[in-house]
């Protein structure tokens, strides 16, 4: 099949059920949004934890 119109979104994902996040990118389709595939978006570093702030 060949797709010509699809959307490129930046998601995050777990991997494996572990507790870490990481950054995926969505290929999905502009008329019927179904969802074509998902890539690991290694461009990115991975997003620091924030630290809950002290009182």
């Amino acid at each position: 099949m060949r797709v010509l119109h699809v959307n490129v979104e930046q998601a995050v994902a777990t991997v494996d059920g572990e507790t870490k996040q990481r950054r995926v990118m969505t290929f999905s389709c502009i008329h019927c949004n179904t969802v074509l595939g998902l890539q690991m978006d290694e461009r990115t570093k991975p997003r620091p934890k924030r630290a809950t702030p002290s009182a």
